[in-house]
């Protein structure tokens, strides 16, 4: 009776027990939110990045992989329920679900939106004037925040991350559940039979290192059944579980966790791959395809603007020339023609600039039509002459030219108006040279130690840089330019040219101490002021012969005695004498001295200094030094490259493989177990389990191998893939070595082109100046001299452009040498922060970073290269 009782309570608490479960199936059936999953996605990934953040050389810093929130690809809508987007009318025509019932279903609540939104231009850096700066910090920063290119690797690496995940869910307990409710209606009155059932599955599976496998699987059968007016209940439980281990095929932890080791060191390469890119990103972001670029087409327009600013100054002055038969109309044709090709590649050179900006903005992730500055600050040291002298030639060359435009000599009042503007020219460029020798001495100080007696550098001691010995050199002859040739700086007991600039400052002293009654002679006073001009003119000749011709000291023909410094003030106090004496002296006279003082001395003096001055300016760009030589460059790449260490861990991988496939040529040997427990058929339970309705199995498993043609041609195909993979690493290794021995060739060629820019574009200048000087001093008409003359702008033009290429091309070779060592540091802002570092430690051969030797040779011990041919220093072109 008491049994009776229990089982009839079993039977009532049976269906209680199997709603709770029915319920909870439902429950899990409606699953997790999207949040939820996305939260625990990113979770995975970004755990799985940081576990491989072991090196600062692939230790990029960590962000999300969304856009950020300032970045035009940022989506300020929920990830989760995304607003409807905007669809193509169109291909709307063709969507099959279109106008059917339920279509936007749950969707229309979320609203439409644009697919691009507009409020990241409110927060972009501007200018007073509106438009964005590009310098190379802004353009990294821009470009980190909305390039597609670096948001496509950022996603490609957290996709890395994500199919590790499904990987490492291969190994982890796997539940799943099932429920199938359904009712059965049939018969009808007395025998009319109703039955709701509710069949539940579980299933737990489990994989696991050593290749064993377990299921577990539970199966539920509820039953409720209505008849002739009484309720029967009915519950069932079946649990069998299967456990597998092989012993030969697919055993051991080493074959079964090799797909799973795959993915592991995948992720790592991932990573390493994406910090590789990130360096060569801010490289190109930077260097010669992007911001160095830009300003080096920048600047090719400024030197084409001036050299039409130039041949646009000497037309005028041709036709001058021509206009006063000094020269033949053909000239100024050859002039005007050459003015003509210089607009010509002046529109053009600024249409190639405006295409790159375009090209540029689509790189960095704006649109093409947004209005930017070119940040040209790095471009000042390319100012290789001061503004003021610019000014002052083409004041000088018109007020030349107001001296030729009458075939006599101007009224008095002309006369004393032009000799005024002269003289101010004349201060104006002596205070130009006061910058300069300031400037000049500034470079000196940068070269060596100067000589407090004699004022000079201190000559280099034996077997000294070369370069060293050429510095000093040219700051010898600029020297000799400014201030003489003579022994020294210092007061000279045998230089007469204080004497005679005194015997000239008397004479101007005692012509304005003498009253005007002197001169009211006619005859007489025309004889005395002939004379003091006389007088002027002879202590300028005296003055002028302990000096040279112009610019002859400049081209290096013949040795400087007397430098620009006295030169100048020999020629302003000359002018202060021709001033005092006009109206009293014969105009001719007067005339023709103002017009060699403002054709020939001051454009003498000009010319020294804008030689001079351009000399010192182009001899303080300075380019970054890199003390390596070849074989240790190649020792430090390969110690850090980390597609080399790719490739590496690339070969053990394949090495691996092989022995997968050799393994899967084995016969199947497996220990197995299965077991099957149920309620018994008299009884009801969920969880009731009789062992009289259970049994339990134990056994070995064997598969003879006989059919392994696949299994053989994985194999063989295994092997050829492993020596393609050494080979490949050998390659690596090569390209490696190349790519090393390539930047510092192009190191050494682009630092060699950058000097022989620098003397060209010194031997262009003086070329000009003289040639101008020719041109305007010539008697007669002279094809010759305007060919020359077109030839040396032209030339001077090229030497310019040459001068910024190669510099940039040298700065490009520089960073991409960093690059190719995989150690430049690139922060979140996208600023290279180790650069002083590297450069120090690898000058010194020591450590670059805050840790030991191994941040510069890695911790692998490196074995010693053999001796290579070609293996030269920096210096030489290999």
């Amino acid at each position: 009776m008491q049994g009776l009782q229990a089982e009839d309570a079993s039977r009532r608490g049976g269906p209680l027990l199997g709603w709770t479960i029915v319920a909870f199936a439902t429950l899990l059936a409606t699953g997790c939110s999207r949040y939820h999953y996305r939260e625990r996605a990113d979770l995975d990934v970004y755990a799985i990045q940081e576990q491989r953040r072991l090196d600062p050389r692939w230790s990029v810093p960590p962000r999300p992989v969304e856009a950020a929130a300032l970045s035009r690809m940022a989506d300020p809508d929920p990830p989760d329920a995304e607003p409807v987007p905007q669809d193509d009318p169109a291909a709307r025509l063709f969507q099959v679900s279109r106008g059917r019932p339920f279509e936007f279903f749950g969707w229309r609540s979320r609203g439409s939106s644009p697919i691009e939104d507009l409020s990241w231009l409110e927060v972009l850096p501007r200018l007073p004037d509106g438009s964005v700066p590009l310098d190379q910090r802004t353009v990294m920063l821009l470009a980190l925040v909305n390039s597609r290119d670096y948001q496509f690797a950022v996603e490609d690496l957290y996709l890395a991350g994500l199919g590790l995940t499904s990987a490492r869910f291969e190994f982890m307990v796997q539940p799943f559940i099932g429920t199938i409710p359904a009712y059965l209606r049939s018969g009808g009155g007395i025998n009319e039979v109703d039955r709701f059932t509710f069949d539940t599955n579980g299933l737990v599976r489990k994989q696991f290192y050593s290749g064993a496998q377990l299921l577990a699987q539970f199966t539920n059968a509820l039953a409720f059944e209505t008849s002739g007016g009484g309720i029967v209940n009915t519950a069932t439980s079946v649990l069998t579980v299967t456990a597998l281990q092989p012993l030969l095929r697919g055993g051991l932890t080493r074959i079964a966790t090799q797909a799973l080791s795959l993915e592991e060191r995948g992720v790592l390469y991932a990573l390493r791959d994406f910090s590789r890119f990130r360096r060569a990103f801010y490289v190109d972001t930077v260097a010669q395809g992007g911001y160095l670029g830009l300003l080096q087409q920048l600047q090719g327009i400024r030197n084409a603007r001036e050299n039409l600013e130039a041949t646009a100054r000497n037309l005028a002055e041709t036709e001058a020339l021509v206009a006063a038969g000094q020269a033949a109309p053909i000239q100024r044709e050859q002039v005007a023609q050459q003015f003509q090709a210089a607009q010509l590649g002046l529109v053009s050179q600024e249409a190639s600039l405006e295409t790159a900006l375009d090209f540029y903005r689509i790189g960095l992730g704006l649109p093409p039509e947004l209005p930017v500055t070119l940040d040209d600050a790095p471009l000042r040291m390319f100012e290789l002459s001061d503004p003021r002298l610019e000014t002052l030639r083409d004041r000088n060359e018109a007020l030349y030219l107001s001296l030729l435009q009458t075939d006599e000599a101007p009224p008095t009042g002309q006369l004393a108006e032009a000799a005024g503007a002269l003289a101010a020219e004349f201060d104006e460029l002596r205070a130009v040279l006061g910058d300069l020798t300031r400037e000049f001495d500034a470079w000196r100080l940068s070269l060596g130690p100067i000589d407090p007696e004699s004022g000079r550098l201190v000559p280099p001691p034996e077997g000294a840089d070369p370069e060293a010995i050429r510095q000093f050199e040219r700051a010898e002859r600029a020297f000799d330019v400014l201030f003489g040739s003579d022994a020294d700086r210092a007061p000279r007991r045998e230089d007469r040219r204080p004497e005679i600039l005194g015997e000239m400052a008397g004479l101007v002293q005692g012509i304005r101490g003498l009253p005007s009654s002197v001169f009211d002679e006619p005859d007489l006073g025309e004889t005395r002021a002939s004379s003091f001009l006389d007088a002027v003119a002879d202590l300028g000749v005296r003055l002028r012969e302990l000096g040279e011709p112009p610019l002859v000291g400049a081209l290096g023909v013949a040795p400087r005695r007397v430098g620009v410094v006295d030169a100048i003030e020999g020629d302003i106090l000359e002018l202060a004498a021709l001033r005092e004496a006009i109206g009293s002296a014969p105009a001719e006279e007067v005339w023709e001295a103002l017009r060699d003082l403002a054709g020939n001395e001051f454009r003498a003096r000009y010319s020294d200094i804008f030689i001079t001055q351009t000399q010192v300016r182009v001899y303080r760009i300075a380019l970054t030094p890199v003390g390596l030589s070849v074989d240790r460059a190649i020792q430090i790449a390969l110690a850090n490259r980390l597609d080399l260490m790719n490739a590496k861990g690339q070969v053990t991988d394949a090495w691996r493989n092989v022995e997968v496939a050799a393994n899967a040529l084995k016969a199947d040997l497996n220990l197995r177990y299965s077991g099957t427990l149920a309620t018994d058929p008299g009884f009801d339970g969920i969880f009731r389990f009789d062992a009289s309705a259970s049994n339990h199995l134990f056994g070995l498993e064997y598969d003879a191998p006989l059919t392994r043609r696949l299994e053989r041609n994985a194999y063989r195909a295994s092997q050829i893939t492993y020596q393609r993979a050494r080979r490949a690493y050998m390659l690596t290794r090569d390209e490696v070595a190349r790519q090393i021995r390539l930047d510092l060739r192009n190191l050494a060629l682009t630092r060699r082109q950058f000097d022989i820019a620098r003397e060209s574009l010194l031997i262009s200048a003086r070329q000009l100046e003289e040639a101008e000087y020719t041109l305007r001093t010539s008697d007669e008409p002279n094809e010759s001299v305007t060919l020359l003359l077109l030839n040396a702008l032209s030339a001077l033009l090229d030497a310019k452009n040459a001068l910024i290429g190669n510099w940039v091309s040298y700065e490009t070779a520089r960073l991409t040498l960093y690059q190719d060592f995989d150690l430049m540091d690139i922060d979140e802002r996208g600023v290279w922060t180790n650069e002083l570092d590297l450069r120090t430690a690898l000058a010194a051969g020591g450590d670059p970073g805050a840790r030991s030797e191994d941040r510069l040779l890695g911790t692998d011990v490196v074995p010693p290269l053999p001796p290579l041919p070609g293996l030269v220093e920096e210096a030489e072109i290999p």
